[in-house]
C-alpha cells in the first residue's frame, strides 16, 4: 500500500522529468533555424510546463496543502 510520502516521491521524480523535457526543448528550439520547427518545439515546451504545473498541483493535494479543484481536468 502506498502512503503520501511514496506518492510525493513518485510525483517529485515526474516533476523533474517534465522540467528536463521542457528545458531541453527550449534549448533545442534556440538552436533551430527553421521557424516552423522552432514554433513547434516551443509549443511542446509550453505543454511540458503545463504538465509541471499539474504535477505541482497534484503534489499539493497529496501533501494536504491545497483543496481539490473540480476544474483541474479542464485546464489541460
Amino acid at each position: 500500500m502506498f502512503i503520501n510520502d511514496d506518492f510525493l516521491e513518485f510525483f517529485g521524480s515526474m516533476m523533474e522529468l517534465e522540467k528536463q523535457q521542457r528545458d531541453l526543448l527550449k534549448q533545442i528550439s534556440a538552436e533551430v533555424v527553421d521557424q516552423d520547427i522552432k514554433d513547434l518545439l516551443m509549443r511542446i515546451s509550453m505543454d511540458e510546463q503545463r504538465h509541471v504545473d499539474l504535477v505541482q498541483r497534484i503534489m499539493e493535494l497529496v501533501a494536504g496543502v491545497a483543496e481539490p479543484d473540480s476544474s483541474i481536468g479542464t485546464k489541460i
